[in-house]
């Protein structure tokens, strides 16, 4: 049986499938116990059991291992697309070499069974070895992770959104015609350096020109400084004088040296000349007013013209209408001609500051550069600067500024009670003349003792004698509206009134 392998598996498998006392399945007869004791013996020894068990683990070790390297397989997932090419490459080689080793693993596995099955037989060798490579193919992929790990992600994406950008351009500049366009541009910047050039041409000759016109001008001062008359002043302000004044200035004395003197000349049908101290107030204030303004050019003539700032302080003092007209078209002329000077100008008269102003509201030029204010007096000693900043919310006559006037000053709380007085006065003043009634009527139907204290208090700010009967604003504002309803005029009040008289008086106690 040591000889015969198929008869040693049919002994042993008969062995394991029969127990003692049973008929042999083979032929039907009993089986001494004496066979089963030899067979058990022969089976049973120590070293077949040894040499079997070592061969089934290594046919174990052999399934293990080809289940190990069945599941090993490169992952290309994980690679930027420069790599696929590469790792795909070693892939199919590792596929190949590792075919060849489960191939290989697979006869070492039948040659194990094979010889589990004939354990005393002698087994021949295997024919056919295995060269493996998959250190070359592991060494290069280990390469390849390397470099694949080294990228700069971020130089990258960003060096692909520029790429994408570049498409974008190219397929535009396809559909947009990109050559043709850039011949049409470098056209455009041919004209543009041409109209540069032509440009730059004029811009020296306008150089050029105001060159030659500060070379005139100052000829021209040259000239006016040689050829100066001191009677050419006097010639200006006559032709300004003349029509509405009955006299004009006269120059006496040495052209030449300028150390003369102006005459008032005469032009009524009597003739001669005019003492100075003949000429009214208005009369002065007219000369000085036009002297001023030609000496205001002359400066101008003599050397280079610098911005000024020029003030006039009540210039309507004392004048009458001829004068007025004067001086508002004089003022109206130097406001445009002076455009880059500051004109200050200051009054009391609401007749001229109102039509000064009719003509700047008129015109496009002047009406945003006209800035307006109004000056109240608080008291004695204070006043303050109300800036008028929309056109409708200054006084359209001069009846409206003195209501205003007296509302301001009922309104401040350290303004005097006395200081009413002067603005109740000329309302009432001029409320009788606008209507045609006597100012004694209207005073004989006021309140009792209201005329008196108007007359009594017409004196200046420093005249401390003389005071309003220690009454307060209200009550002397309820005199004044009840001089109004006396006279039938209760709306006339009412419309220019803003304030609840009682009840003003209650809260404002303010006398002298």
């Amino acid at each position: 049986m040591k000889d015969d392998s198929k008869k040693w598996r049919f002994a042993k498998d008969g062995l394991d499938i029969h127990k003692r006392g049973e008929v042999c399945a083979f032929c039907g007869h009993p089986i001494e116990d004496s066979v089963f004791a030899e067979l058990e013996a022969y089976f049973s020894a120590d070293e077949v059991k040894a040499f079997e068990k070592e061969i089934e683990d290594k046919i174990r070790e052999v399934k293990a291992l080809r289940d190990k390297i069945d599941k090993m397989a490169i992952d290309d997932d994980n690679f930027y697309p420069q790599f696929q090419s590469k790792i795909g490459e070693l892939r199919v080689r590792f596929s190949e070499e590792k075919s060849k080793v489960l191939s290989f693993l697979k006869t070492c596995a039948d040659a194990l069974e094979k010889k589990k099955g004939n354990l005393f037989k002698p087994s021949d060798l295997l024919k056919d070895g295995i060269e493996m490579n998959f250190a070359n193919i592991i060494k290069e992929y280990n390469e390849a992770v390397k470099e694949n790990n080294a990228i700069d992600v971020s130089r990258k994406r960003d060096e692909a959104v520029k790429t994408l950008k570049l498409d974008k351009v190219w397929e535009f500049c396809e559909k947009w015609h990109h050559e043709v366009e850039v011949e049409k541009l470098k056209g455009f910047l041919k004209d543009k350096t041409d109209a540069e050039n032509a440009f730059g041409a004029k811009k020296d000759e306008k150089k050029e020109k105001e060159e030659e016109k500060n070379d005139i001008l100052e000829e021209i001062r040259e000239l006016r400084a040689k050829t100066e008359d001191v009677s050419i002043l006097a010639q200006h302000i006559n032709g300004k004088l003349r029509g509405y004044f009955s006299f004009v200035l006269e120059y006496v004395g040495d052209r030449e040296e300028k150390d003369g003197c102006y005459k008032i000349k005469s032009e009524t049908a009597s003739g001669g000349y005019r003492n100075v101290t003949t000429l009214s107030a208005g009369e002065k204030n007219i000369i000085a007013f036009l002297y001023f303004l030609e000496k205001l050019k002359e400066a101008d003539y003599k050397g280079t013209r610098e911005n000024k700032i020029i003030v006039f302080d009540d210039p309507m003092n004392s004048n009458d209408d001829a004068m007025q007209y004067v001086m508002t078209e004089e003022l109206r002329r130097l406001c445009r001609e002076r455009k880059d000077d500051r004109v200050v100008i200051m009054t009391h008269n609401g007749h001229f500051y109102i039509n000064l102003l009719y003509d700047w509201e008129h015109n496009e030029r002047m009406k945003d550069k006209v800035k307006r204010m109004h000056l109240r007096r608080l008291s004695s000693d204070g006043a303050e600067f109300n800036v008028i900043e929309k056109a409708e919310d200054d006084i359209k006559t001069c009846y409206q500024g003195l209501w205003l006037d007296l509302c301001s000053i009922y309104e401040c709380q350290e303004a005097s009670s006395r200081l009413l007085l002067n603005p109740m006065r000329r309302i009432i003043e001029t409320y009788v003349k606008f209507e045609g009634i006597s100012k004694k009527d209207f005073y004989d139907r006021a309140p009792a003792g209201l005329k008196k204290l108007l007359d009594v208090n017409q004196h200046g700010l420093d005249d401390l004698e003389y005071e309003v009967g220690c009454k307060d604003k209200g009550t002397l504002m309820q005199l004044f509206k009840e001089a109004f309803e006396n006279n039938g005029a209760e709306a006339h009040f009412a419309c220019y009134w803003k304030f609840d008289n009682r009840k003003s008086g209650k809260e404002q106690k303010h006398s002298d």
